[in-house]
């Protein structure tokens, strides 16, 4: 595992653009992916912080993300897209709990003064983020014949890894109970309803979508799901690793990429491979209707819901802390608060 100042210095092009990604709003921001008790991905929107040579980020205290990087601390991380490209930046690695009180607090009123949100308090804990490996997938241009494929920046630490957390069985569509978003919808109106807006904000379907790597690890994915039919998919490049991934381990996450309003949502479950031609001729005609392109060879998934999660933020300019929270479990009631 490598610091953020190792990762700089081995390769110092990859490590700017990298970091001009992650701060190109002024304070930091990105999508951070953890795994859960259950071996299921889990996504969160975070701040992060590069001091002193290092990648930080706060944590919010009793929150299920700080409960994930206890008990095992792989990460993904992956920078919000920028607004004129779909550069985008993703490093893998191993979160540990900053023990230093005295960085801790520097670091609090760094944050503070940057103009994030305060949602932390100067107790929240503190982790660094040290890294195995990076991505970096550079465009040419948007929406033109000739913006696919990016060219790929890639590095991999080379010092031995740490030993990971033992792997936990691949899931099975039995495993989960998950409804379609069709039947998540008649059980939940409001909630659904609500959340298929925050997806769809943009006009086109914006999301990250969480899968769970051949070692258990979290692997983040930039991507848009369709709605067609009342149902949720996605179109997925066959040679992907969330491809492969989802193929291996049906098990999911989605989070909604976050607009003006600072609204978040996402639902966990598994994600179901459909070889059906017909049906992914509907799916495709439905995303290329809101604005997606199709190399006409993807793998067609349809994700079932086992959670879902709204959370909705006064609105202002700045958004107020805590939101107003919907949450909901196949086979439960919604609870509020």
């Amino acid at each position: 595992m490598a610091t953020w100042s190792e990762f700089e210095r081995q390769v110092p092009a990859m490590a700017a653009r990298g970091r001009g990604l992650f701060f190109q709003y002024g304070p930091g921001a990105g999508f951070l992916a953890t795994v859960g008790a259950d071996g299921c991905p889990r996504i969160h929107p975070v701040s992060p912080v590069v001091h002193e040579g290092g990648l930080y980020t706060f944590i919010l205290p009793g929150s299920p993300r700080l409960r994930d990087l206890e008990r095992d601390g792989r990460f993904a991380l992956h920078a919000p897209g920028p607004d004129d490209v779909d550069d985008e930046f993703y490093v893998t690695g191993r979160a540990h709990r900053v023990e230093d009180s005295s960085l801790a607090e520097r670091l609090f009123v760094a944050r503070r003064a940057s103009g994030v949100v305060p949602s932390l308090d100067a107790a929240s804990p503190l982790f660094e983020l040290s890294l195995e490996r990076a991505l970096l997938a550079t465009y040419t241009s948007r929406g033109q014949p000739d913006s696919w494929p990016p060219r790929y920046d890639k590095w991999h630490d080379l010092a031995p890894a740490e030993s990971h957390s033992a792997r936990r069985p691949a899931a099975t569509s039995s495993d989960v109970d998950a409804v379609s978003w069709e039947e998540f919808a008649q059980l939940e109106p409001e909630l659904a309803a609500a959340g298929r807006g925050v997806i769809r904000q943009f006009g086109i379907g914006l999301g990250y979508l969480g899968t769970v790597r051949p070692d258990g690890g979290p692997r983040l994915h930039p991507f848009c799901p369709t709605f067609s039919g009342d149902r949720l998919y996605g179109l997925i490049l066959p040679e992907s690793p969330k491809c492969k991934d989802m193929l291996r381990d049906p098990r999911v996450a989605i989070h909604a990429v976050q607009g003006p309003s600072r609204d978040e949502f996402c639902v966990a479950g598994i994600a179901v491979p459909i070889n059906d031609r017909a049906m992914e001729n509907q799916v495709r005609a439905s995303a290329m209707a809101d604005g997606m392109t199709s190399t006409e060879d993807e793998q067609l998934f349809e994700f079932l819901i086992d959670r879902a999660m709204l959370a909705a933020y006064t609105p202002g300019p700045v958004a107020a802390w805590p939101p107003l929270y919907a949450k909901w479990r196949a086979g439960s009631l919604a609870r509020r608060g």
